[in-house]
C-alpha cells in the first residue's frame, strides 16, 4: 500500500509547530486543549486555592504541555505555582512530594508515565498511584474530569 514511502499518522499530536514542516506522507489530527479554561474551571470549583503543583514527565508531549501551561499560568497571579516533574524525581519522592498537599491545593496532571529512573506506568497505574498519593484534586487539563 504505502510503497514508496511509511507515512507519518499524528494522532491527537499536541505540537502544532511540528505539524507545520512540510513533509510528504505527513497528515494527521491536532488536539488543541484548552488548557486555561480547565485552570479557571478548577479555581472555580474549589475558590480556597493556594497552590497549584502540575504533574509532567519528560515525554516529548508532556513537555510541550508544560510550556503551553507555564505560558498560561502567569494569568492567575492568586495562587503559587510549581511543577512537579518525573525528569527530576522518581515515583517514590513524588509520591512523598503529594502526600502532604493540602486538599484545597490542585494538582493538574499533564503526564506521570515515566519517571527519572525509567519506571513506566500505563494511565491507569499512574491514576491509581496519584489517587494514592494525593489528598489534593487531580484533574488533567483534558476533558475527563476531577478525582
Amino acid at each position: 500500500m504505502f510503497r514508496d514511502y511509511s507515512p507519518a499518522l499524528l494522532w491527537g499530536h499536541h505540537y502544532i509547530e511540528f505539524g507545520k514542516i512540510p513533509r510528504e506522507g505527513l497528515c494527521g489530527l491536532f488536539e488543541h486543549v484548552s488548557m486555561k479554561d480547565s485552570v479557571k474551571l478548577m479555581l472555580t470549583l474549589l475558590p480556597n486555592t493556594e497552590n497549584i503543583y502540575a504533574l509532567s514527565d519528560f515525554t516529548f508531549t508532556s513537555e510541550q504541555d508544560l510550556q503551553k501551561y507555564l505560558t498560561l499560568i502567569s494569568d492567575f497571579p492568586e495562587v503559587t505555582r510549581e511543577v512537579l516533574s518525573l525528569s527530576e524525581l522518581s515515583y517514590r519522592p513524588l509520591s512523598k512530594k503529594l502526600t502532604p498537599l493540602a486538599p484545597c491545593d490542585l494538582t493538574p496532571l499533564l503526564s506521570v508515565y515515566h519517571d527519572l529512573i525509567g519506571k513506566k506506568k500505563i494511565f491507569e497505574e499512574a491514576l491509581l498511584f496519584l489517587k494514592e498519593s494525593a489528598l489534593s484534586p487531580v484533574s488533567p487539563l483534558w476533558k475527563r474530569g476531577m478525582w
